[in-house]
């Protein structure tokens, strides 16, 4: 599996967001901090490529996308459908 670089930070960051806020229990986020480092070490980071970087800027300017959500579904796309090349309107070159 392959995930994103920066993965791991984005899942604790949402975590513990959640974690502030009430919910989970102490005892839920130890688990899932345990799950998260489990799974961690059966996948391989990866850097984002030109590629994948040239997709994530795509819908900036048409959706309200944060930087990481934009690589990280970049990635997935590029991933998915190597022909992608417009992540915003979801077109395929002729």
């Amino acid at each position: 599996m392959i995930a994103r670089c920066g993965t791991t930070a984005e899942y604790a960051a949402a975590l513990s967001r959640r974690e502030r806020e009430g919910t989970p229990t102490p005892t839920d986020v130890s688990a899932l901090f345990g799950g998260l480092h489990a799974l961690s070490r059966t996948w391989c980071d990866r850097q984002p490529t030109r590629r994948v970087k040239g997709i994530a800027e795509q819908p900036f300017r048409v959706h309200p996308v944060r930087a990481a959500d934009a690589l990280q579904l970049a990635g997935a796309l590029a991933a998915a459908a190597p022909a992608t090349t417009c992540a915003a309107s979801g077109s395929r070159p002729s």
